[in-house]
Formats: C-alpha cells, sequence, structure tokens
C-alpha cells in the first residue's frame, strides 16, 4: 500500500530519528522532510505539505496537474 509520511525538523514528539527506519516496515514508502516546521506542520507550512500531497496523489490517481 503506497503511504506517504511527511517528517519535520523541529517537533520533540517525534524527531526525524524515530522515523529513518520506517522504510523497513512500510516498503511502498515515499518520504518527505519539512525542516523549518514543528508538529504543526499542516498550520505552519501548508504550501509545502499541499504539493507534497499533491505530488503523492498525483503519481497514485495520475490526475492532470491544474
Amino acid at each position: 500500500v503506497p503511504c506517504l509520511m511527511i517528517t519535520v525538523g523541529h517537533d520533540p514528539a517525534l524527531p526525524p530519528a524515530f522515523t529513518k527506519n520506517m522504510h523497513r516496515f512500510i516498503p511502498d514508502l515515499t518520504f518527505r522532510h519539512v525542516e523549518p516546521a514543528g508538529h504543526w506542520v499542516l498550520v505552519e507550512q501548508p504550501d509545502t505539505v499541499n504539493s507534497y500531497l499533491r505530488e503523492f496523489t498525483s503519481r497514485l490517481f495520475h490526475t492532470p496537474k491544474l
């Protein structure tokens, strides 16, 4: 199952080191990292997150770019 994981650089609850081996458990994993963000990445960097979501879903569903 294709999965997208967006990690951030400044989240004390889930530091990047905790996610570095996730590909071992999820073979079809796409990683994206947003360095200047914390736990609320959707609020802090919405354009970046939306860009990653569009990229990921367009590969899944072959959605044409608008």
